[in-house]
């Protein structure tokens, strides 16, 4: 079964590869001028091609919920991880919020034609990713010293 799945997505993948790729040898044959300046070159050329790309798109997003809840399904004692990894995520994000605040001044919010919550928010963001790319590194660098003394 696994490998059924598996050839089925490879040449799923292939398929798409290679679409793209003729997309983008039109895009380099037609150039980057004459298709500014055609909207029915836009339309021929650059229409199917973000087709593609939001075919691909959803055949991961639906690849990656399908394998997540088989896997689930499969073990469930490894959900109540998922569960906890899922929460610890949420709780940091709301910590991040509140670490975040506005660091702009009322001129420089008008300038950039924004608010102070969105500041927040993007700040916020910041942090988040910063952490998780942090714990990212290190759990990297971990499994890499760990791989190495387990021999």
């Amino acid at each position: 079964m696994t490998r059924i799945l598996n050839l089925i997505f490879k040449t799923i993948s292939y398929i798409l590869m290679l679409v793209a790729a003729v997309m983008v040898a039109l895009i380099w044959a037609k150039g980057d001028s004459s298709i500014e300046n055609s909207l029915a070159l836009q339309k021929q050329i650059l229409d199917p091609f973000m087709i593609t790309a939001y075919v691909a798109l959803g055949l991961a997003v639906l690849v990656t919920v399908v394998f997540s809840v088989v896997s689930v399904a499969m073990d469930p004692k490894n959900a109540l991880k998922i569960v906890g990894i899922l929460a610890g995520l949420v709780l940091l994000g709301f910590i991040t919020y509140g670490a975040a605040g506005n660091e702009f001044g009322m001129v420089q919010l008008q300038e950039l034609e924004t608010t102070e919550e969105v500041s927040r928010r993007v700040g916020a963001a910041l942090y988040y990713t910063y952490i998780v790319g942090g714990l990212a590194i290190i759990a990297t660098i971990y499994s890499s010293v760990a791989g190495v003394f387990k021999r």
